[in-house]
């Protein structure tokens, strides 16, 4: 086509990219009903640019966001005319095509390993877990070393991986990705194959980090299409040579030659030591040899901490004690409480100060990420939902939680394939009426759960469904205080009310059930009754379709679909559907086990969240995460703790990625320094950091994560106060236990809004 090529924009600040963005797309495509493709890496980032083109273009319609993944995958397919996209060879497909075959192949030598994992207790939910992780480790190789599989398929190797993998390539016509790659890199350089479906244009938006797998597709594909990469960077100088201080003495080391004989640069120790994910990546994108280049550097222009260490990482330069600050500079500044809710405190004490000071900042222009958000949400809505004045109410969302915590149906469907284990005490059983899409199901109300408890009380019950139920627990088969018993003199009461102090036939009835309320008590047995009913039916093992079916049958047998939870019942629902289809695509035909079905449908919730709460207009709580530094005026790292952050790589024993690993390997660790140097580069007036640094049984202090204490040792080694040296305690602001300690009204950095404190 006439305008293809690889153009690449650069700049340091996102913002300046989503003008660069909106410019290019608005001249318009020869056809205008053609979509925008942009391909991003975040849910939250589409919905940031979605908001940035509104801003621009007064309207965002007809743009697509797909992920990297998705994209190259429909490319693949397209280019090697398979019509489905549905591959064998999709982890979650993959899976299963592992559990088949992997039985039938431990017998032999080099399975030795598995055998000793998979035999014993739990057998099948062991082969499970195993299973999975070898088709995500198979998954990785496939992106990260395809000449390593295609080698495996020409018969290289002989451990029980290759094994493995052969077997897997015989039992399916379709061929992977990595060989998919090959033919498509090969259709892309020499012919001109069909490329109808794809618009003339296609951008990529605010990557930090992509596998050259996909790197090499769409530097193929630009020879046809106008391909647009808008990135990032730290820097404006070159920085592809600079090391950071570890790297330089390894290889001083190494070399015996002294820095100046080596010529190592280390340019600004924070970009050396974060940067390298960033690094290896841009000089990949620079191997594609782009036709275009352009940049677009803004420094910041200000005179706070926060200001001059951005412009410092922009002209790769550092200033060691030039760098004069105010006392009162606290554009960066670190607290330390003693837990979780403190810090939530603490946070909400400067939000509102900073409101106080700054009448042009709105909530929306405020980010608070941590890294673990589950553990948070409930003491970020006991903090922030419950004010103590009216005007002091500020508006939150909370994003990025996955669909098993925050859907209560999810919650209360997993806590039904768990019966079968559970002993049915009360409690757990009345645990389910807090689930209002249930209760509604069964045309019970939230008060009539009150009245049930009181005769759950009367009638005596404890545990157990019957007497046959308790002998699974190795004890004597006896009906007292059982659901059953129980239940059947609830029953008694209502059809003896006039003698219910007699027995019958060796039952007591229980007094005063008559008219409306025997209605509850009617729905209420029929709740009873299908919840054990359907107890001892997920006990078989079944087949995969026939669990999906087993599995919808048990939704809509306890759930009301109503507005309020029709995302989270969608879900749900997907997930059932979803095994029957894996079934028949990975002709997977053995039973599986209750424990199986239950830990998969956990780990598919846990993966899937629901959308919504970015930037939804009040401050943003959401997960650190990569790919997600989008620029704010205030942005706030919670729970920053020693071993929180930068997250460990867990590590698979047989990954042979770690055995040899390159630069470009996946790494949450590296991944997360580099999060956390654009996080820094992404707060345009403020830096918020906390963490557990005290002890809540001692006081003793904890240290924070390592990236912090990098941070803290650069700014004291680079900035001073006017009157003296800038030391740890300028800069970390140290929280008392209580948040009624007396210290927060008389000592000077210390304060808090809250009369009810005071």
């Amino acid at each position: 086509s006439e305008m293809a090529g690889l153009n690449i924009y650069t700049s340091n600040r996102l913002e300046v990219l989503s003008h660069r963005l909106a410019e290019v797309i608005s001249t318009p495509p020869p056809d205008v009903f053609e979509k925008e493709m942009v391909i991003v890496q975040s849910r939250g980032m589409a919905r940031w640019l979605g908001y940035e083109l509104a801003r621009h273009h007064s309207i965002c319609a007809n743009v697509e966001f797909p992920f990297p993944r998705a994209f190259a995958y429909q490319l693949l397919a397209r280019l090697n005319e398979s019509t489905s996209l549905d591959s064998p060879w999709d982890p979650e497909v993959l899976l299963w095509r592992v559990m088949k075959v992997l039985p039938g192949l431990l017998n032999r030598r080099e399975f030795d390993p598995l055998k000793a994992y998979v035999s014993g207790e739990n057998s099948e939910l062991r082969l499970y877990q195993l299973s999975a992780k070898i088709a995500h480790t198979f998954d990785q190789y496939v992106v990260f070393r395809p000449e390593l599989v295609l080698g495996w398929d020409a018969g290289e190797e002989n451990h029980w991986q290759a094994i493995l993998w052969r077997e897997l390539t015989k039992q399916t016509t379709a061929f992977h990705a990595a060989k998919l790659q090959q033919s498509a890199l090969e259709a892309l350089r020499k012919e001109q194959p069909s490329l109808d479906y794809l618009p003339h244009r296609i951008c990529l938006f605010g990557m930090s980090v992509l596998p050259k797998f996909y790197l090499d597709l769409l530097a193929a594909l630009a020879a046809h299409r106008e391909v647009n990469l808008f990135l990032v960077q730290p820097t404006k100088e070159s920085w592809d040579h600079i090391t950071s201080r570890r790297e330089s003495d390894r290889i001083t080391e190494r070399t015996g030659l002294s820095e100046l004989d080596l010529h190592l640069e280390e340019g600004h120790p924070l970009l050396a030591s974060w940067g390298k994910q960033g690094r290896e990546f841009y000089a990949n994108v620079l191997e594609c040899q782009p036709q275009l280049e352009q940049s677009d550097f803004i420094e910041s222009n200000g005179t706070s901490m926060l200001h001059r260490l951005q412009d410092d990482i922009l002209h790769l330069q550092t200033q060691e004690g030039k760098n004069v600050i105010a006392r009162e500079d606290t554009s960066i500044q670190v607290h330390s409480c003693h837990t979780p809710i403190r810090e939530l405190e603490v946070l909400r004490d400067y939000l509102l100060s900073w409101f106080q000071e700054d009448p042009t900042l709105r909530s929306r222009d405020i980010l608070v990420m941590m890294p673990d958000v589950e553990s948070y949400t409930p003491l970020i809505e006991a903090v922030f939902d419950v004010p103590e004045e009216k005007g002091e109410r500020i508006p939150f969302s909370i994003a990025d939680r996955s669909a098993r915590h925050e859907s209560h149906i999810a919650e209360t469907f997993l806590s039904i394939l768990n019966l079968p284990e559970s002993r049915c005490t009360t409690r757990e059983i009345l645990a389910f009426l807090d689930c209002r899409s249930l209760l509604a199901r069964f045309g019970l109300a939230e008060d009539d759960v009150d009245l049930i408890q009181r005769w759950i009380m009367e009638s005596g019950i404890r545990w157990g469904m019957d007497a046959r139920h308790r002998t699974a627990f190795d004890l004597p088969s006896f009906d007292q205080n059982s659901w059953q018993t129980g239940l059947e003199r609830l029953l008694l009461g209502y059809a003896m009310e006039d003698e219910a102090d007699q027995l019958f036939q060796e039952t007591l009835p229980v007094d005063g059930i008559e008219g409306s309320t025997a209605e509850i008590l009617g729905r209420f047995t029929q709740f009873i009754k299908r919840l054990f009913k359907t107890c001892q039916q997920i006990r078989q093992p079944r087949s995969i379709d026939e669990w999906a079916t087993m599995l919808l049958q048990i939704v809509n047998d306890f759930f009301q679909p109503d507005i309020s939870c029709e995302e989270e019942m969608w879900l749900l629902r997907e997930q059932c559907l979803a095994l029957g289809t894996q079934q028949a695509r990975s002709e997977f035909d053995g039973e599986i086990p209750l424990s199986v079905v239950r830990a998969h449908l956990k780990d598919g919730l846990e993966r899937s969240g629901l959308a919504g709460g970015f930037l939804d207009g009040g401050v943003t709580f959401c997960a650190l995460k990569p790919m997600r530094s989008l620029p704010f005026k205030v942005i706030c790292l919670l729970g920053m703790n020693d071993t929180a952050f930068p997250r460990q790589d867990s590590t698979i024993g047989f990954d042979l990625l770690r055995q040899k690993p390159r630069p470009g390997d996946p790494s949450a660790r590296r991944d997360d320094q580099y999060l956390f140097l654009e996080t820094l580069l992404a707060a345009r007036e403020r830096l918020h950091i906390s963490y557990i640094g005290q002890s809540i049984k001692d006081n003793k202090p904890l240290p924070p994560s390592v990236l912090v204490s990098e941070l803290i040792e650069y700014l004291q080694r680079t900035f001073t106060l006017e009157d003296g040296p800038l030391t740890e305690n300028d800069l970390i602001v140290k929280h008392r236990l209580q948040a009624f300690s007396p210290s927060f009204f008389k000592v000077e950095r210390l304060f808090t809004f809250s009369r009810l404190n005071f």
